[in-house]
């Protein structure tokens, strides 16, 4: 099995873009981790997300059950080093200590898109069964970045609060996963000024209205 090499890892903090006010189903609390990789052979270094947006407890038990792990049987190098799996979590509490904001990342190169996929259907249904959320309304965003007569896609740049709520709003539109198995949310890694950078406040509807987080 080819061994991964990790460069670097960024926590990204949302409580500065935040502020006070309610945000809902964002907090003070939510965070994105990122780590830069290569495999053996060399491979150009890429920047992936680990997940979506969530709390520190999240990252870090996905950290300790699988890249830790790792870690301890050497699959995982750290800047060419093995490390045990305490020493290698080590490294994250420490990134833990000295988040980035969004804005910080454009100091890498990097910024992070958001993208949910939902099956026409279910969307249509539950558009159907709850007005008030403006499902309609969101397949019809500027951040819909493919649409077929199977599936919508929204793809958002992460930049602004605006664009993190619309992301969240997206990703918030419940369908049932054993009736719709194939939705997508997850957080890319591209380059900085990456396209789709639609203004938020274009984004007329409240994607808010009564809405749960999908798990």
């Amino acid at each position: 099995m080819p061994k991964i090499q990790e460069l670097d890892r960024i926590v990204v903090e949302f409580a500065s873009l935040l502020g006070s006010g309610d945000h809902y189903p964002l907090s003070a609390e939510s965070q994105m981790w990122l780590v830069c990789e290569t495999t053996e052979p060399a491979t150009p270094p890429v920047w992936r997300a680990l997940g979506n947006v969530q709390w520190a407890y999240s990252f870090m038990s996905s950290v300790c059950q699988k890249m830790a792990v790792e870690a301890e049987l050497k699959q995982r190098l750290v800047n060419g080093k093995a490390l045990k799996a305490e020493a290698y979590i080590g490294h994250w509490r420490q990134a833990m200590k000295t988040p980035r904001s969004l804005a910080d990342l454009s100091v890498f190169g990097i910024q992070l898109l958001g993208s949910v996929s939902k099956p026409v259907k279910g969307l249509l249904e539950e558009a159907k069964r709850s007005p008030e959320k403006h499902v309609e309304e969101a397949m019809e965003s500027p951040f819909v970045t493919e649409r077929t007569d199977d599936k919508v896609t929204w793809t958002v740049p992460l930049t602004s609060l605006g664009n993190l709520k619309a992301y969240m709003g997206f990703a918030s539109i419940w369908l049932s996963s054993e009736i719709y198995p194939d939705q997508v949310n997850e957080v890319l890694v591209g380059p900085s000024g990456a396209g789709n950078a639609a203004a938020s406040a274009g984004l007329t509807f409240d994607l808010f209205a009564g809405m749960e987080l999908a798990a």
